[in-house]
């Protein structure tokens, strides 16, 4: 999942880091941006700093699954043994 949601958030946050830290008027627009890097530094411009990406959003995944199962189990509990009484 934290994957797909890298793959395509990476380009926007690429696109917004530029944009701001740019000095004013060297990009006119966001699509300006996009093809800029396309251009300069081909596809895997969009995909500068991925990893590091990965590093922050994974660990979070994985925590909310494992949290979100552990809620699940104890909430289906309470209910069942709420409906046995």
């Amino acid at each position: 999942a934290s994957i797909a949601v890298i793959s395509i958030m990476n380009p926007f946050d690429v696109v917004q880091t530029r944009l701001f830290s740019s000095e004013k008027g060297q990009y006119r627009h966001i699509p300006h941006v996009f093809t800029h890097i396309v251009r300069t530094e081909g596809l895997a411009g969009l995909y500068r700093g991925a990893i590091a990406h990965y590093f922050r959003v994974g660990p979070h995944t994985i925590l909310i699954f494992c949290f979100w199962e552990q809620f699940k189990l104890i909430t289906h509990s309470r209910i069942r043994k709420n409906k046995g009484n």
